[in-house]
């Protein structure tokens, strides 16, 4: 296991057409595709993407494209930073599907009775649900966005620091009414781990290598840990990119693997159903061809686009303003090529 780390992620917000409502489109374009990644990779190349380190394609299940760029390669797992959340929210939905979570109206505080002197205990507090949780709308006094990361300012930061992050997160003041506000908040995340770990007896990473690494043949990862061995799930999973198109390709499929149902379909559904600012349950919403996202800073992006039946995962080490939406623009490309 890495140590926990200050390094965060941002991400971008786009207009939403839900998977649930429409039929995919096989492509018949297959040789326009391929060459728009041909040129893609050459631009790459040229460096016009920044620090790009991968880009990887699946079309009707079938890999189309495997690129890597120095200095990653394919047995190298790269820093999912916040695509950590996506992979998060599906083992919630495994956890609930297996019973060891009731469902998504059980309230957070149920979870932790042995937190038995909350501070800033009141009704809101009270009211707050897995389901705001997982929406980013649990309502607590939050900012990590003003500061930097680095900034001992930062909510976030202060969460790194804390030796409880769960009784961190529990104390903190509320600023709204639970479910009445987006607000991004990688602490409402740290708190799903705590309470996968609470159900299950052992960390949220022990819960993902039995129902959901071990399944889709992932052995090659590295998941940091926090205080008291808590799972990072905010932003501290490491995979190798063709695990994380195996991971698209699992939600892509509405949770089938080889013929295994390891994630309800009505769990995929309902996270990707628009709570308010193009979010869902740790899915960002909203992109070319119908898509929806798995995101994290640098460049990490799960593409999932119904529309046509494919998967597109890039990585990358842009932390700078100019290559931040790279991602967004390969997917652009790349669906243009089929549409046009």
């Amino acid at each position: 296991m890495k140590s926990l780390v200050p390094t965060f992620f941002l991400v971008a917000v786009f207009f939403l057409i839900s998977c649930e409502k429409q039929a995919p489109i096989i492509s018949q374009n297959a040789g326009a595709i391929e060459a728009e990644i041909g040129k893609i990779v050459e631009d790459i190349n040229k460096g016009k993407y920044g620090e790009t380190h991968s880009l990887i394609v699946y079309q009707n299940d079938k890999l189309i494209s495997e690129n890597y760029f120095e200095p990653f390669d394919a047995n190298k797992p790269h820093y999912q930073y916040s695509v950590t959340k996506s992979f998060t929210s599906i083992l919630i939905g495994i956890a609930i599907d297996k019973g060891y979570i009731q469902s998504v109206d059980q309230k957070l505080l149920d979870f932790f009775p042995e937190y038995t002197d909350v501070k800033n205990l009141d009704r809101r507090k009270k009211a707050i649900t897995l389901k705001d949780l997982l929406a980013m709308r649990a309502g607590f006094k939050w900012d990590e966005w003003t500061y930097s990361y680095l900034d001992e300012r930062n909510d976030a930061n202060k969460l790194i620091r804390s030796s409880d992050m769960v009784k961190f997160m529990l104390d903190l003041p509320m600023a709204d009414e639970p479910g009445s506000r987006f607000l991004y908040n990688s602490g409402a995340t740290m708190l799903l781990s705590g309470i996968i770990q609470k159900v299950y007896g052992e960390t949220a990473e022990e819960f993902a290598k039995e129902f959901l690494f071990k399944p889709l043949g992932i052995n090659n990862w590295d998941w940091e840990q926090g205080a008291k061995g808590l799972s990072n799930s905010g932003w501290g999973l490491h995979l190798l990119p063709i695990d994380m198109a195996s991971m698209g390709r699992l939600v892509l499929k509405q949770g089938n693997w080889e013929g295994q149902q390891l994630l309800p379909s009505q769990w995929i559904g309902e996270s990707i159903r628009n709570r308010g600012n193009q979010y869902g349950y740790q899915w960002w919403l909203g992109t070319a061809g119908g898509s929806f996202s798995a995101r994290g800073w640098g460049g990490q992006y799960i593409f999932i686009v119904p529309t046509h039946n494919m998967v597109i995962v890039t990585t990358a080490g842009n932390f700078n303003n100019g290559h931040r939406a790279v991602g967004v623009d390969l997917l652009n490309r790349i669906v243009n090529a089929i549409e046009d």
